[in-house]
This record gives structure tokens, sequence and C-alpha cells, in this order.
């Protein structure tokens, strides 16, 4: 109960609300079918980016925004481009498609890349 105490409090964290100029989406979402389970309305990128299979890998770079650029540069051309997951480590937002499940289909997309003038890199 303390829970639903908390988020009923006045004085809540500015921080947190958003603010009152903006406007709402009053636009009804369909609800789903009885059958199935419901949707979520928004969905994180970095939790349901594929984990198996092989992987084609066009940059690793330092800006988001950067890797977010590119990726839409290569879904105008129709490839199948995200943003993996960033790795703690070095912190660098790798550009890839994928995932293909047979490594030699994952050589054919880097020969295609490389035609179009991107230096690709093959990761498992």
């Amino acid at each position: 109960m303390t829970f639903y105490k908390a988020v009923e409090q006045k004085d809540a964290n500015p921080e947190l609300t958003p603010p009152s100029d903006t406007k709402t989406d009053t636009s009804a979402t369909p609800a789903p079918a009885p059958s199935q389970p419901p949707q979520p309305t928004s969905v994180d990128p970095n939790t349901t980016l594929p984990s198996t299979g092989y992987f084609v890998q066009v940059a690793a770079v330092s800006k988001e925004e950067d890797a977010q650029a590119l990726v839409d540069a290569l879904k105008k051309k129709e490839y199948p481009a995200f943003v993996a997951a960033q790795n703690n480590a070095d912190k660098l937002f790798r550009v890839q498609l994928g995932p293909f499940a047979e490594a030699k289909d994952a050589e054919a997309m880097r020969t295609k890349l490389i035609g179009d003038g991107y230096n690709p890199i093959l990761k498992k």
C-alpha cells in the first residue's frame, strides 16, 4: 500500500512530471484480440534486439546520433539495420545487420554492402 500512497503524493518530483503545455495523444489504441496477450505500447529497442546468429557490422561509433543516421541511411537502401546494445567496456554504438541463421547468408550481405561502398565485418 505504501507504493500507492507514494504515487498519490501531491509534491511529486518536478523532473518526473511532464510539462503542462504538452499535448496528450487522445487517439484510441485498439484493444488486443482476446486470445492474444496485450502488446506493450512502447518498446525499448535494446530489449528487442536479436542476440543469436550471424551479424554483419557496418560501423562502431561513439555517438548515438551518428549510429542512428547510418541505420536510417541503410534502411532507405532496404537493409535490415539496427544499433546493437551498447557494450559497457568500450561504450561504442555498433551498427549491424541481421541476424542471419547461416554464415553464407551473412557473407552474401557483407558482399552486397562492400558493393555499396561500405567496409563491413562478419560477427557471430
